[in-house]
């Protein structure tokens, strides 16, 4: 069923609905300038380029980060890493364990054992040079406890 609506009524309903959309648009027009000034006088786009310009900032220190912690890593890999004391009873007679064997390397398994003999009114000191768990010199059953020790800790 179809209900006839007279121009006057029609003109009233339509000048409303008008007017409502009206006020409706200066509401969020006034909402979007509020949004878009900000609190700091600054506007949205503003406020957009900078954070944008921080960003790539920020992406440039993150670079220079990333490669500081390369050329750490690589340093890091030549620095001592492993290390182990053994000490032991070199000759019977004398008492305590006053010699020892020391084993310093890297993660390359590159270093230096150092050995101490230890006997009644004698010492004796010797260095070994270590190249990737291994040694040019005899190792001593000590000394290659304290190299498999110290490359043990790399691991860790």
């Amino acid at each position: 069923m179809i209900i006839p609506i007279d121009q006057n009524t029609l003109f009233i309903i339509s000048t409303s609905t008008t007017v409502a959309l009206f006020l409706w648009i200066i509401y969020l027009e006034t909402r979007l300038r509020k949004l878009t000034r900000g609190k700091s006088g600054k506007s949205l786009e503003d406020i957009i380029h900078h954070t944008a310009e921080r960003a790539r900032e920020y992406e440039g220190h993150l670079e220079k980060a990333f490669d500081y912690l390369k050329h750490l890593d690589g340093r890091l890999k030549h620095g001592m890493r492993g290390w182990s004391v053994v000490r032991f009873n070199a000759f019977g007679e004398s008492g305590g364990n006053q010699s020892f064997a020391t084993a310093l390397i890297n993660e390359h398994g590159d270093g230096v054992m150092l050995s101490n003999l230890q006997a009644r009114g004698h010492t004796a000191l010797y260095v070994k040079p270590i190249k990737k768990f291994i040694s040019d010199v005899e190792l001593t059953p000590e000394e290659r406890q304290a190299l498999e020790e110290a490359r043990t800790k790399i691991k860790d």
